[in-house]
Formats: structure tokens, sequence, C-alpha cells
């Protein structure tokens, strides 16, 4: 079973369409799922909707917090809670594709980790397409890690998950994630796939998640090259 976590702050328009969509993707593929909402201290109706989804289909389970914890925080529950073997994350404003879901779903076994990278980077504007670029650049020099997009959707092993001390609050999550389970043996797959526009507002970019994000790479850099070495000493292992 695959795991799918829904973290939404503050997603009280698109997060029904989002969850439906999920239900049918993995309907259509038979594909047996589990759905995690994790409403993030949403100051909006996203704690009812979910609460109503979660009512009305057996597959959703709802995870409230209280306040704002960031996305790293939401991922150290789900984690603990998931049922499944395999974890992947639909943001709930809607920006992964249905076409996009089902190709993560269908290769969710082609290796441990699957990546997802997106071919139409013009819709991120050159702002973020720039610091994308660097982000990635940093991965490959610091960690060898050649993957099109670090930060990512991903399908990730929760046995392998549950075995990593995690650190990162927010966003850096993703990669923190990556970079531990590639450099611990982990083997993994790219696909490619067309980012969608996610609901108006809805961004990564903010200078909290950015000075998290350079903290986060700071101490991450210590713990694999450093304090960490001896288990964090395992090359990427592609899958063709």
């Amino acid at each position: 079973m695959i795991s799918i976590m829904v973290p939404a702050l503050n997603e009280e328009g698109p997060l029904k369409d989002v969850v439906l969509e999920i239900i049918k993707v993995s309907s259509l593929n038979d594909i047996n799922v589990e759905i995690i909402i994790v409403n993030d201290g949403s100051t909006d109706s996203t704690g009812k909707i979910a609460e109503k989804l979660k009512s009305d289909y057996s597959s959703v389970k709802v995870i409230h917090n209280s306040r704002n914890l960031g996305l790293g925080k939401c991922f150290e529950k789900v984690i603990i809670s998931a049922q499944g073997d395999k974890l992947l994350t639909v943001p709930g404003d809607g920006d992964m594709s249905s076409i996009d879901l089902a190709l993560m779903l269908n290769n969710a076994y082609k290796a441990d980790m699957v990546f997802l990278y997106f071919l139409n980077k013009e819709m991120r504007g050159r702002f973020r397409n720039v610091l994308s670029t660097l982000y990635n650049s940093l991965f490959f020099i610091f960690f060898s890690i050649y993957v099109q997009y670090i930060n990512g959707p991903c399908v990730l092993p929760i046995k392998k998950l549950r075995e990593l001390d995690l650190y990162s609050d927010r966003f850096s999550i993703a990669a923190e994630m990556a970079v531990k389970l590639l450099h611990s043996g982990c083997t993994y797959y790219e696909i490619s796939g067309y980012m969608q526009k996610g609901a108006d507002g809805s961004t990564a970019v903010s200078f909290k998640n950015l000075f998290e994000v350079c903290t986060s790479f700071i101490r991450l850099v210590v713990e694999i090259k450093l304090t960490g070495r001896n288990k964090y000493n395992k090359p990427p292992e592609r899958i063709q």
C-alpha cells in the first residue's frame, strides 16, 4: 500500500478536489492507497473539510496540528502513523496533475525512491528557476547527487525513513530525506512530468523558508561529511 500525505495550510478551496482526484486516480489504476491529510494549523475551513472527507471515505485519515509546525514536522507525524510501505506527498494546493500522480503511483516500486521532475520550468518564473538551479548544483557539488529535482515530489520507502534522524522543520525536509536515503544505499528512479498551477497564493518562497533552507543545508553538510560519515557513506545508485 502507498501512503499519500496531503499537507494543507489554509487550503479550503482546492483540498477537496485534490483528495477526490487522488481517490479517482488510484482507483482507476487499481492501486491501494491511504490518504493522510495534515491540517497544519489552518485558520480557515481546511480542518472541517478534511474531517468531512474522512467521514465520507474510509481511505482518508486526518492529522490536525493546533498551530503551524511546518512541513518537516508534518512528515515526522506521518512517517510514524503511515500504514503503507511507500510514502508520496501530494500538495494540498493542487499543483500535481492527475497524469503525474498516475505516473508516480504506477512506478512507485521501480526503485527505493522515485523522483518526479518537471519539464515546463517556465511555470516557476526566472527567480524560482535560478534558485532551483543553484540549489541542485550545491547538492551535486557537496553530495555527488545527480537528481534532476532534489526538492521535488518523491516516492519514499517508509521503513528506511523510520531509521533516519530528521531535523528540518520546513521545506528543506525533502532534500534532507533524499540525501540521507540516497547515501544510505537506496536506489532511485526518475520520471519527467509537467507542473500545473497550484492555488493562488500558495508559494514555497519566503524569507523564513529561505533562511531555513540555508541553515538546514549547512547542518546536512556537517552531518553527511563529518558526524554521520560512517552511516551515510554509500554512493547513490540510479535505476535505468
